[in-house]
């Protein structure tokens, strides 16, 4: 926390040097800043002036009656003071900044009360979710990160395409039969990308509707983090519960996919200790190059059908039901067997 005094005025005001210190409606209030400034809504200054004045509970006032003096310096205080917004960020040796640090493991928004009804999220560390959540969530939080990726690469193609024939010297007939058909095909690549574009929203609520549930009836409030108050998840009422979220707050949908990023970003380097031995769960996971260098990568629906095979856990659908940190150590003893095994091997030369 940076600590803010103004003695003039006798006031301390503490400022969050990170997304993860925010408490929860800091956390939704800047999360919608980031989630403008990703639509391009607002640019990065006008992102980090908005959170410094809802980070320290100010009030803007468009017509201020301060002497021109006074307004002035109050102004280059404030652009000083958003310059602090920065931490929220990585940077380079340059001191430029780059991407926002996810760092943090906590649910900073653990219910959420929608239409009169409240919808419970998972526990710190994503400690009560199952290994279907975890695979369903894969799914929507791909679509929205990256999605179209091959119909974008399809219509880079398409205009390379279409400039070569400019130098292929064809016959006229011929020519403009290929080039009809060319632009045909670009046509509807550009309206399923500006379709499917448009749908972000949506994968945002799919990815909070499969974590964000209504309480069980049964179900006790407990401290066990591994207990699930929550309906057992149903992938066939994602996309229903999430028509139901439509006017939920952007702030509370982008927060949500920023703690699932942060998540995944810790399962693809996390060590973690049990009984006394250091688990390095980065064996089970391969990095992406194509989306994020810090996002592990998406083989795990062929882990779920081999440890169906296997019978572990029992079939695909108990699979999916059992909690997602059995399975991920179950996985992890298999794998560091299977390497311990394979270095006791004679290397072969060709």
């Amino acid at each position: 926390m940076h600590t803010l005094e103004i003695p003039e005025k006798g006031i301390t005001l503490e400022l969050p040097e990170s997304l993860g210190e925010c408490n929860r409606q800091q956390y939704v209030d800047v999360a919608f800043y980031l989630y403008q400034m990703a639509n391009k809504e607002i640019d990065f200054h006008q992102f980090k002036m908005l959170s410094l004045y809802k980070l320290l509970g100010l009030e803007y006032v468009k017509d201020s009656s301060l002497p021109e003096e006074e307004q002035d310096n109050k102004d280059a205080n404030l652009l000083m003071l958003s310059a602090l917004i920065e931490d929220f960020f990585h940077k380079d040796e340059e001191g430029q900044v780059k991407d926002l640090k996810l760092d943090f493991l906590h649910n900073p928004v653990p219910v959420v009360e929608f239409e009169k009804k409240s919808y419970y999220g998972p526990t710190d560390f994503f400690q009560n979710i199952t290994f279907g959540e975890y695979l369903e969530a894969l799914g929507y939080f791909y679509k929205f990160l990256n999605p179209l990726e091959k119909e974008k690469a399809d219509l880079e193609l398409l205009e390379k395409e279409k400039e070569n024939l400019f130098s292929r010297k064809l016959p006229y007939p011929d020519f403009e039969s290929m080039m009809d058909e060319v632009n045909g095909r670009i046509e509807e690549l550009k309206r399923t990308i500006y379709l499917e574009t448009n749908k972000k929203s949506r994968y945002l609520r799919e990815l909070f509707a499969v974590f964000y549930r209504p309480k069980r009836r049964s179900a006790a409030h407990l401290d066990n983090p591994q207990y699930d108050i929550r309906k057992p998840f149903n992938k066939y009422k994602v996309f229903q519960q999430s028509e139901k979220m439509v006017q939920l707050d952007p702030g509370i949908l982008y927060g949500f996919f920023l703690l699932f990023f942060s998540f995944l970003s810790y399962l693809d380097q996390a060590q973690i200790e049990i009984d006394g031995n250091v688990i390095d769960l980065s064996l089970l996971f391969e990095k992406d190059s194509e989306t994020s260098e810090s996002v592990p990568g998406i083989g795990m629906l062929s882990v779920a059908f081999s440890l169906a095979q296997s019978q572990v856990f029992g079939d695909l659908e108990k699979v999916e039901r059992t909690n997602f940190w059995k399975v991920i150590l179950h996985l992890y003893d298999v794998k560091k067997k299977y390497l311990d095994e394979k270095s006791k091997l004679p290397s072969t030369e060709l």
